[in-house]
């Protein structure tokens, strides 16, 4: 009760907008759009009884046939058969822009007789006509989020008031939840190092928590009373990938600890500062605003790159930071070593024995790992490539094709397991102790191969819907072709031949070009990037404290 009090207070308009809508779509069919941690707190902090709600719709397939909150989530094909009156938006983090479009395209597709309505309280229609539902709320549209003020306030008062601890260290997980990336191996090596420090992984996942609780491993959950004491006491906080609307109170406790972001790619896509949409939100002062109350954008103390090109051309722009060191990725070191225990941790590990099982009976191991689309396409679901002829080609070569989805999921891909040269690894599970014993990786735009290119072994490069993806889904910085050192394949029939051309044949016509862009991208490529980073950090923040 307390909760739902304090939640009313710190979000009034919130409140009253949901008031609004209840008289508005009173018996109407309404199904909200986006099943995450905004929607779970709109559920349990707002009493929403007198709206008519089917259940939540929600991109990600992997959240299909789960509930929230008792409401069943759909996936996004499976609006028609709803018959709903009205979708209301739930998402956070996410420009209305990007969102709003492909569910207009598929209502007039459809013709299905649904409006939108997003903030509660701007509604909508097939043909893109949009009105308020409280047009008096206008004015307060430039103000920032009562919610968010009053968080930012008292949390960056306890963060100042409370002193921090000697050696106390806090790692974020991956998307603030997965033991995973460049946090996950450098939590390693101070493991390995077995050093005297206060320090722990910090994640939102139960499964994640319980995993490392019984390997043994420091490991915090979080939201949790302890945890927020926890933050609030830390010297230094180290993550890899950027503040994310997720609880974001646990960035407000940490405003006073040094930060320091390792990142995770290295590719040519835009990424923050850079990105067209943040440089377009970036122009409204409520954007502005919210970005500054949540802390979207700090003033790193530390940022880690992994080359003099990537610092000037791709970090500098992006991030604001008052250091840099050139590491390199803590994730690559295991590509120079033998995985250990901890580095096996978190992995795929059935589908990881299958695949040391078949390099042992003689086959060639091909990785392909496309990347996520805003636009929700997808090479298999699409039609453009076909997991059965896959694995024909697979039995008459000896090859076997391992496919790593991004971990938001498109379609239920562990049904294409019953091929017998195709193995479907878990999405959400670490890929990077299985890079070494890849024979070739094919991909289109995920930075993956930069790394891979440490391994000097081929990449393939399969950009059919080029066009498409840096008009719909993200904006490049370099030229493509330049950068990506390796054959461009736009049909199924071409990728094959030049597998075969590439396994088989031997033919390998990109060597010295992958080598150059690999020591462009890689100032240090050794396999010592946690030893040259963990020394650094000693070196320049833990003296501060002993």
């Amino acid at each position: 009760m307390l909760k739902k009090t304090l939640c009313k207070i710190q979000q009034p308009l919130l409140w009253y907008k949901i008031s609004r809508l209840k008289a508005v779509y009173k018996n109407k069919r309404i199904a909200l759009y986006g099943a995450g941690v905004y929607a779970r707190e709109i559920f349990e902090n707002f009493n929403l009884s007198g709206l008519n709600i089917i259940g939540c719709i929600d991109k990600d397939f992997g959240k299909k046939g789960t509930k929230i909150a008792g409401y069943e989530i759909f996936f996004f094909n499976e609006i028609e058969a709803l018959k709903l009156d009205l979708i209301v938006i739930t998402t956070t983090n996410h420009n209305k822009n990007k969102i709003i479009p492909p569910i207009l395209d598929y209502i007039k597709e459809k013709n299905l007789n649904c409006r939108v309505v997003y903030d509660f309280n701007y509604e909508v229609w097939p043909d893109g006509t949009e009105k308020s539902l409280n047009p008096i709320l206008y004015i307060f549209d430039c103000l920032p989020s009562m919610r968010d003020l009053v968080m930012w306030a008292a949390c960056t008062f306890l963060a100042v008031l409370i002193p921090k601890k000697r050696n106390s260290i806090v790692f974020i997980g991956k998307s603030g939840r997965h033991y995973l990336d460049n946090t996950k191996y450098l939590y390693n090596h101070i493991i390995r190092k077995k050093k005297k420090l206060n320090f722990s992984l910090l994640t939102e996942d139960k499964s994640t928590f319980e995993l490392l609780k019984r390997k043994n491993l420091p490991v915090s959950f979080y939201p949790d009373l302890k945890t927020a004491w926890k933050l609030l006491r830390a010297c230094i906080v180290i993550f890899s990938d950027s503040p994310n609307d997720s609880h974001i109170s646990k960035y407000h406790l940490l405003s006073k600890t040094k930060q320091i972001q390792l990142w995770h790619g290295v590719g040519f896509k835009t990424i923050e500062l850079t990105h067209p949409e943040i440089i377009e939100n970036m122009k409204s002062i409520k954007h502005r605003q919210t970005y500054f109350l949540k802390r979207r954008f700090p003033r790193y103390d530390l940022l880690n790159s992994t080359s003099k090109f990537y610092t000037e051309n791709v970090f500098k722009p992006a991030f604001n930071y008052k250091k840099v060191i050139e590491g390199g990725y803590p994730r690559n070191d295991v590509l120079f070593r033998e995985a250990d225990e901890l580095d096996l941790i978190g992995i795929d590990t059935e589908n990881y024995n299958k695949i040391l099982e078949r390099k042992n009976q003689g086959y060639k191991v091909v990785l392909y790992a496309p990347t996520f689309r805003d636009d929700r396409s997808d090479p298999i679901i699409d039609g453009i490539i076909n997991l059965e002829k896959w694995s024909q080609y697979g039995e008459e070569n000896k090859i076997v094709f391992v496919l790593k989805f991004h971990p938001i999921p498109n379609a239920d891909y562990a049904q294409f397991n019953k091929f017998e040269n195709i193995i479907i690894y878990n999405n959400v599970k670490d890929i990077y102790p299985v890079l070494k014993n890849i024979d070739l990786l094919i991909t289109d735009y995920s930075s993956i191969y930069m790394d891979y290119l440490l391994t000097d072994k081929p990449v393939l490069f399969f950009p059919y819907d080029y066009d498409s993806y840096v008009t719909n889904n993200r904006a490049i910085q370099f030229n493509y072709n330049w950068i990506t050192p390796g054959s461009k394949c736009y049909s199924q029939n071409e990728f094959l031949q030049e597998i075969n051309n590439m396994l088989t044949s031997n033919i390998d016509n990109y060597q010295e070009k992958r080598i150059e862009i690999k020591n462009l991208a890689f100032k240090n490529p050794d396999g010592n990037s946690c030893e040259r980073i963990w020394n650094y950090i000693e070196a320049t923040f833990l003296h501060q404290y002993n």
